[in-house]
């Protein structure tokens, strides 16, 4: 509309703004002015204010809606010319609201003021029109119109001069008071239409046109819906046709003349206003125009870009058509649907809601014609589809799913004829996105039961055929690159969803559908085109068959025999049964398919029902609980399968049904071509049916037809075929090693047929020479040898089966092919250990079957000594070392050759490197290969010839090597222990372990090696070497366990201590297995012992050779006495030396040696060291740690330090020479004293020797964090840590935990706030070390009157804090108070000071008011301190001391505290005014004592400044008044006051404020009223405040209570109206916004003043 519009400025300056006095509706009260000044003000700059305003004026409205509507009606009156444009419309909008909302309460004589204003306002500019200004004037009439209906119309009828076209918006505001009140229009239509019709002829203008069509149309519906509500009407004689003599003429100038408007507004209007005229026409005028109206509103389709408006109006026109079951429009019904398809099949932009509305409304079109024409619309729809485009099949399958939905009753005869239709499309259509479309068409019709009629089925498969799309197909699938086709394209898996979605409900919740899909559905179940499906294929048949078997329908049981297209029972079975062993595949196969069996369990077979009845819900429980965990076991589910099927065929117990399962599987074999995992099952399910079975030519058939299936190149199909021959070797063992033998058949050439998007293709061959084991028979042979009976097999196992692999074992190349063999021959080393044999037996091919699997795994070449596995791949010598393992555990055990050949090949695999998983793997498989060994020769000897092989690799260069090797070493000892344990009482066994030493020489090395999994190994395979040689010398025959040993106890605390990476504790392990050693080893085994450690001084490792080297050497000596005048030498040329020593022995021996040096000359060796750079080198860390550890030297090294960090001088001055200033910084010797603290406090043996001296350390070190503070970062961070690294070392764990909490730390980091820290400390001392805080403030003492300002800061924080901890102890405390008060006059640390005096509130009454006198004078006389920090310290201690103090002390001085701490509440310091507020609260302990009436009035006076800054702009301000208000609240002497100020203040609970002030504010009026008006006004001296939060709250404050003050009250309260309303008004000035909107809310609860 706005285009039509031609706006013209009437902005003024606000300046020539003219004032008035109030009109004759003023209340006389000073809500007049202020409603006023908010209507001169309701324009604001700000938009958040304007809407206040704006919003504050209707609020005030619902309570004086005449003063409000008259102030702004005379405003706009007065100011005509002076008024912004913007100004002017608000006000007018503020009138409509008001009057929206109060219409009734209105005078009369001041709507008719109103009526003349608006009508005024909306016809001022002649033909002008400005929209947002004369449409709120014409709201306003309409609004007016629902109570003075008659005048309105009179009034807008007034307007209408002959020969003249009325104003724009007379017209509009007739049409939108039709519209909204049509019972009191409609009656006057005639004399409406009467002025109407003779200037409608002569409009030209395009937006005149507009706004008389749309009227017309707005008359047009409200005679419809007055004639809908006759019931309500005035006139029951209107009808619908009542006035078609007035609308006709009106219908002949819009189609004649404006339907080819020039503007397209004005043209899309017109087709709306001519739809509604329709509806008002005679039948048969109506049907004679019809002819011509259809064909115009179709061509304006091809005009027009917005279609919505053409489609509205021809739905109207269409509605008309078909009213009474009329066929008017039989004669263009063809062109209506051609016109309308085309637009219909385009889908709309759901971004764009006029787009979404026109699609809807074409829809609706197409359901209009259908109520009529049901038999040419399908007909129509379905001509449609046969097309070869495919937007036209997609756009027209959408309309025929609406339809269907829509047209029920319409479309029920024509069912069959649908569902035939969309037959052809069903089975050529290959487009996904009509595919998808399809779908949802189909589930349309399933919900009106289309689908039980002929064709039905066909579009239920369609369904099954997509719900069954292959994950390869979808993988495949590629979007269309073109941006626009992509948006619209449908992926394979979005159609594959929706169709299990589709059958899933079919089944579930449209039981019409059941008779359709079941038995349908069973046929479906063996379809291997379906295999994807049938997860959901499943779940629907499962929960039919379930809904008839429990309801006993009739259709439940099938006759197979008559129901041909069926599946037998046997072929349901089957498939069901190998797709369960997949239960986790897309759609649940196991629980679906699991569910389905119990489901249709009767039907299958009458002797299994029950059975399954109790197994199913046993296996579905199982699935349901274990298959998504971590631990699900796939085996164990299909064994638990294996179980069913044997059980079934049991309960069964029919040979010849048994043969036809064998038969129905059988044939199934094909379809799992594709699906390897399937026919694995499948193959092994069939192995266990033959096995059940005694028709023998039908095991001999079906045995064929497995060898001729499987692909033996393929691993899971041969594995199944294996383990499916093996199942039926059990009973039919001679047949299937007969087939075995026999020539391979060669295999038909298998071809994999296209998928569903016809993508797929290719072919396998699956051949073997003649001549030639295919690998499914050579693992085949493995299986039958392990689950054949073990009374068979022996005596066919060289004959059947090892002869007939050992011509293809030496030819074979395929890594598949050895595999297989490997496996193979596992499998028969396995079945021939008397284990399983239950018997002794004698493999005698071993030898032979072993040296093969040795070549195996062997690499196909060897040059030189370099050994390379690269062509033996992880899994041929992963189960190759598992064969070998399996095999050496036969008898006999190995000849020396064949053995030292099998151990030094294992070995070799030290050197191969495997991802983790694989190399984890085989060292498991290689430690079992040599315990094998060991196994089978449990001697000694044997251990030695393995160890021979190990030990190379023992001592490689190459650490994962080490560790491996000696992974083993270890494992053969324990092996061993365990033989030599178990065979104590066998007379000849050995009687020592005679390599006992050269054993334990091999590991020592490695006791010291690098990595702790190595050496704690290394101790461990010590103590077992040693553990065996104690047993086999005993003369026990039981032996003792390792732990109840004595002498080899301290091995196990070895152990566990050797995981240390400390070097040196590693030695001094080493040194005590020495020591312990010397005592076990035997003098025979002592020279092996000691030759055999010599390798190890060359071992690869240089902590390994140091290890090797504690062992043979003695300590260094040093000596010293004379050597003073060297030190700095000596020590200089000792850390220089130290630089370079790699190993620790020599390290521990130097620093040995300057420990002992140390005990003549510690101090100077100790300056000396302090020379060095910092931060310190590892060797001067060293140095010093070496001196710290002696005890008689760890003191006077502290004392040093100590003595450095805080008498020395601490900083160094330097001037520079150029600009002659001078500049200080931390000197060297503190920085490194400080460091040298840190470095040695790490030193865990100094724990009790910091605990014993601890006041020292706290003292000295808090000492140097306040020097430090004042130097650099580095020095600062230096001194915290050396206190942090204290509290450490003297593991005072409850400190610490104190200091991590509020950033401690941090605070003695900073300058500005060390001083915090300092007290944080301090406090955590007090608490868990009371004891000596006596000792530390001696100490520091002396520092009070320091040199440094840090020092003195640190002191009188250290002692500030005692004071709070001295309770009890009177002489300590009375020295506090004394120091503190004696520095007062310091004033650097006077803050400090202050803090300290006001902790005496925490001692006990008697020790407290013992200083209060004294203490109190302190703080009262700092309260107003120049500097605000100790002004408000002085506050906080005061409010604490007053807690204690005495009332008699207090009282005296109440009220002039209150004075004094009244001037801080507004100061602009945030925690000033927290800490006055704290203490005016603190003060509430006087406040019923001998000044209780004085402090009474003080609670009153600063009432309104606690309130107001309750909405503090500072949290913490906000948090100390609610605090002080609430434990002031008893003193109020008011219950309702006290408990709602402790109800609703309390800490945590919600709080608004608004809410508060309001709720306060009530409570005020009925319980203070004499105190009111001095809140009202103190409110209005914050309107001065500097802070706009203030001003808002005052504001807010000032409302509330007024608002809550009854009439009757006011007087009794001494208010000056006249004052608070310019005060409100001057505050509607204010620059910030935010208290313009604050005041506007406060004034619209004045209504009543």
């Amino acid at each position: 509309m706005s285009s039509f519009f031609t706006k013209k400025s009437v902005d003024v300056d606000p300046n020539q703004v003219k004032s008035y006095s109030p009109g004759s509706f003023a209340t006389g009260g000073k809500i007049d002015e202020m409603v006023l000044s908010m209507v001169q003000s309701s324009y604001d700059d700000n938009g958040m204010v304007r809407s206040s305003l704006g919003k504050a004026l209707v609020d005030i409205g619902k309570k004086q809606p005449n003063l409000v509507i008259a102030t702004c009606m005379d405003f706009i009156i007065a100011n005509e010319k002076g008024i912004q444009l913007q100004h002017r419309i608000q006000l007018l909008n503020t009138i409509e609201k008001v009057l929206e909302l109060k219409r009734d309460q209105i005078a009369p004589e001041l709507a008719v003021r109103l009526l003349n204003l608006a009508m005024a306002e909306m016809t001022s500019e002649s033909k002008e029109v400005v929209p947002e200004w004369q449409g709120a004037s014409s709201a306003i009439l309409v609004s007016l119109g629902m109570r003075f209906p008659d005048e309105i119309i009179k009034e807008l009828l007034s307007k209408f001069q002959p020969g003249i076209i009325p104003h724009y918006f007379i017209i509009k505001t007739l049409g939108d008071f039709a519209v909204a009140n049509p019972l009191d229009t409609v009656p006057k239509m005639k004399e409406i239409f009467a002025r109407i019709l003779p200037v409608l002829g002569s409009v030209k203008l395009e937006n005149m046109k507009w706004v008389f069509a749309s009227t017309i149309g707005n008359f047009c519906d409200a005679v419809t819906t007055y004639v809908a509500n006759i019931d309500r009407g005035s006139n029951k004689s209107i009808h619908s046709y009542s006035f078609s003599s007035d609308v006709f003429p009106a219908y002949e100038i819009l189609f004649n003349n404006w339907l080819q408007a020039k503007e397209a507004k004005v043209r899309l209007i017109t087709i709306q206003a001519l739809g509604c005229m329709c509806a008002c026409l005679e039948r048969d005028l109506f049907e004679i125009n019809l002819v011509k109206l259809i064909p115009a509103i179709l061509n304006t389709y091809k005009k027009e870009k917005d279609q919505l408006p053409v489609t509205q109006g021809l739905n109207v026109v269409l509605d008309v058509c078909v009213k009474d079951g009329s066929r008017v429009l039989d004669p263009q019904l063809n062109v209506i649907l051609n016109n309308i398809f085309p637009l219909a099949i385009v889908f709309p932009d759901q971004n764009s809601a006029a787009s979404v509305k026109n699609y809807n409304e074409l829809l609706r079109c197409f359901q209009t014609l259908g109520l009529v024409f049901s038999d040419e619309i399908a007909t129509f729809i379905l001509e449609k589809l046969n097309t070869k485009d495919p937007k036209i099949k997609i756009g027209g399958l959408a309309i025929l799913k609406h339809l269907v939905t829509r047209l029920v009753k319409d479309f029920a005869d024509k069912k069959g004829l649908l569902v035939t239709g969309i037959k052809p499309l069903i089975l050529s259509e290959r487009d996904l996105r009509i595919r998808k479309e399809l779908a949802q068409v189909i589930i349309a019709m399933a919900a009106q039961d289309y689908l039980s009629h002929e064709g039905g089925e066909t579009l239920v498969e369609f369904i099954v055929q997509n719900a069954s799309i292959t994950d390869e197909e979808i993988a495949k699938f590629e979007k269309p690159k073109d941006k626009e086709a992509a948006a619209t394209a449908v992926s394979p898996e979005e159609l594959r969803f929706l169709c299990d979605n589709i059958l899933n409900l079919s089944a579930t919740t449209i039981d019409a559908m059941h008779p359709v899909l079941y038995p349908y559905l069973l046929e479906t179940v063996v379809n291997p085109k379906y295999t994807s499906g049938l997860g959901t294929i499943t779940k629907s048949i499962s929960h039919i068959a379930e809904i008839k078997r429990s309801t006993e329908a009739p259709d439940y049981y099938i006759d197979f025999d008559r129901a041909v297209n069926l599946p037998k029972p046997q072929a349901i079975i089957a498939r069901l049964f190998v797709i369960i062993n997949s239960p986790l595949r897309r759609g649940n196969w196991g629980l679906n398919g699991l569910l389905a069996l119990k489901a249709i369990g009767p039907i299958l077979h009458p002797s299994i029902c029950d059975m399954w009845d109790s197994a199913i819900p046993k296996l579905v429980q199982y699935l349901e609980s274990n298959a998504e965990g971590p631990n699900w076991n796939v085996s164990a589910w299909e064994d638990l399968i294996l179980r069913l099927l044997a059980e079934t065929i049991k309960m069964v117990n029919d040979d010849d049904w048994t043969a036809g399962y064998a038969n129905q599987l059988a044939s199934q074999l094909e379809n799992y071509n594709a699906d390897h995992d399937l026919k694995r099952i499948a193959f092994k399910h069939l192995g266990l049916t033959l096995q059940k079975l005694n028709h023998k030519d039908t095991v001999r058939s079906k045995i064929d037809l497995m060898l001729a299936s499987a692909d033996s190149n393929q691993e899971l199909q041969r594995l199944g075929c294996a383990q499916g021959l093996g199942y039926c070797s059990v009973t039919h063992l001679d047949m299937v090693l007969e087939k075995l033998q026999g020539p391979p058949k060669a295999q038909k050439q298998e071809k994999s047929g296209g998928g569903f998007l016809g993508m797929f293709g290719g072919s396998k061959s699956n051949e073997t020479a003649p001549g030639e084991l295919s690998n499914t028979v050579i693992l085949a042979y493995g299986y039958i040898a392990a689950y054949s009976q073990p009374a068979l097999i022996t005596s066919r196992i060289d004959v059947s089966i090892i002869n007939q692999l050992k011509p293809v074992m030496p030819k074979v190349k395929s890594n598949v092919t050895k595999e297989c063999i490997i496996k193979t021959i596992e499998l028969i080393g396995k079945a021939m250990h008397p284990s399983h044999l239950k018997r002794e037996y004698v493999l005698k091919q071993r030898d032979e079957l072993l040296k093969q699997i040795l070549t195996y795994i062997s690499p196909a070449s060897q040059k030189g000594a370099e050994k390379t596995t690269s062509e033996v791949t992880d899994q041929i010598l992963l189960n190759g070392l598992v064969a070998l393992s399996t095999l050496i555990n036969l008898e006999p055990t190995l000849s020396p050759e064949l053995e030292r050949e099998a151990l030094d090949k294992v070995a070799s695999f030290y050197s191969v490197t495997k991802d983790s998983k694989a190399q984890q793997s085989l060292i498991e498989n290689m430690n079992s290969a040599f315990a094998s060994v060991l196994c089978s020769d449990p001697s000694i000897d044997c251990l030695c010839r393995i160890f021979t092989s190990v030990e190379p690799f023992v001592r490689s260069v190459d650490l994962s090597q080490r560790e491996r090797s000696t992974n083993t070493v270890l494992y053969l000892l324990k092996k061993l222990a365990e033989v030599k344990v178990s065979d104590l009482e066998n007379e000849k066994r050995e009687k020592s372990f005679v390599a006992c030493g050269g054993t334990i020489a091999m590991l020592l090395p490695r006791v010291t090696d690098v990595t702790p999994i190595i050496r704690q190994n290394a101790v461990q395979a010590i103590q077992i070497a040693l553990y065996v040689d104690h047993v086999l010398k005993s003369n026990l025959n039981e032996a003792p366990r390792m732990d109840q040993i004595l002498v080899l106890a301290p091995f196990t605390d070895f152990r566990k201590r050797i995981e240390t990476d400390d070097v040196n504790d590693q030695f001094s392990i080493v040194h005590e297995m020495a020591r312990e050693l010397s005592k076990l080893v035997t003098p025979e085994e002592l020279p092996d012992l000691l030759i055999s450690l010599l390798k190890g001084l060359n071992d690869p490792q240089v902590t390994s050779t140091s290890g090797a080297c504690v062992m043979l050497n003695g300590l260094v000596k040093a000596r010293g006495a004379e050597l003073l005048p060297k030190v700095p030498q000596i020590i200089t040329g000792i850390t220089k030396a130290m630089e370079t020593i790699v190993t620790d022995q020599t390290m521990n021996g130097t620093l040995h040696a300057v420990r002992s040096f140390a005990q003549h000359h510690e101090l100077p060796i100790v300056s000396e060291l302090l020379k060095s750079p910092i931060p310190h080198q590892n060797h001067v860390v060293k140095c010093l740690h070496a001196i710290a550890k002696d005890d008689k030297l760890v003191l006077p090294l502290f004392e040093h330090l100590f003595d450095i960090i805080t008498n020395t001088q601490l900083f160094d001055e330097m001037v520079d020479p150029k600009t002659k200033q001078s500049t200080t910084s931390p000197s060297h010797l503190s920085m490194s004293a400080t460091c040298a603290i840190s470095e040695l406090l790490q030193l865990d043996e100094l724990e009790d020797f910091a605990n014993e001296n601890y006041p020292k350390f706290f003292a000295y070190l808090t000492l140097r964090v306040g020097t430090s503070n004042t130097g650099t970062p580095e020095a600062t961070e230096q001194a915290v840590n050396a206190l942090q690294k204290f509290f450490l070392c003297a593991k005072d764990e409850p400190v610490q935990q104190y200091m991590s909490k509020d950033n401690s730390w941090g605070k003695l980091s900073r300058s500005n706030e060390y001083h915090r820290g300092i007290r944080d400390v301090s406090f955590a001392v007090c608490k868990v070390h009371p004891e000596h805080m006596q000792s530390i403030c001696e100490l520091l003492i002396p520092y009070l009157k320091a040199n440094y300002l840090g020092q003195k800061v640190v002191v009188s924080s250290v002692f500030a804090q005692f004071i709070e901890h001295s309770g009890g102890n009177k002489k300590l405390l009375d020295f506090l108070v004394n120091r503190l008060l004696g520095s007062l006059v310091d004033y650097p640390i006077k803050f400090h000071c202050l803090t300290g005096l006001g902790n005496i509130a925490s001692l006990s009454n008697e020790d407290a008011n013992k200083y209060a006198p004294t203490v109190l004078d302190a703080l009262l006389s700092s309260i107003d301190d120049r500097d605000d920090n100790i002004a408000q310290e002085a506050m906080n201690g005061l409010a604490k001391v007053f807690k204690m103090a005495d009332d008699a002390r207090v009282s005296p001085i109440l009220v002039n505290i209150c004075h004094r701490i009244r001037p801080a509440f507004d100061k602009d310091n945030d925690q000033i005014r927290s800490a006055s507020f704290n203490l005016f609260g603190a003060l509430h302990k006087f406040g019923d004592g001998a000044a209780a009436e004085a402090f009474y009035d003080q609670l009153h006076s600063n009432l309104p400044a606690i309130v107001l800054h309750l909405n503090d702009p500072n949290d913490q301000v906000r948090k100390s008044c609610k605090e002080a208000f609430r434990i002031l609240a008893p003193l109020y002497r008011s219950p309702p006051m006290q408990e709602y100020l402790e109800s609703s203040l309390q800490e945590g609970k919600y709080f608004q404020y608004n809410e508060f002030l309001n709720d306060l504010s009530k409570i005020l009026v009925d319980n203070y009223l004499d105190r009111i008006n001095y809140n009202v006004m103190t409110c209005v001296d914050y309107f001065k405040s500097n802070w706009n939060e203030i001003k808002v709250n005052a504001s807010a404050y000032l409302g509330f209570i007024l608002h809550n003050l009854p009439q009757e009250k006011r007087k009794s309260a001494n208010l000056t109206p006249s004052l608070v309303s310019k005060a409100l008004i001057q505050l509607l000035k204010e620059k910030d916004p935010e208290v313009r909107k604050a005041t506007a809310e406060s004034i619209s609860l004045l209504y009543s003043y």
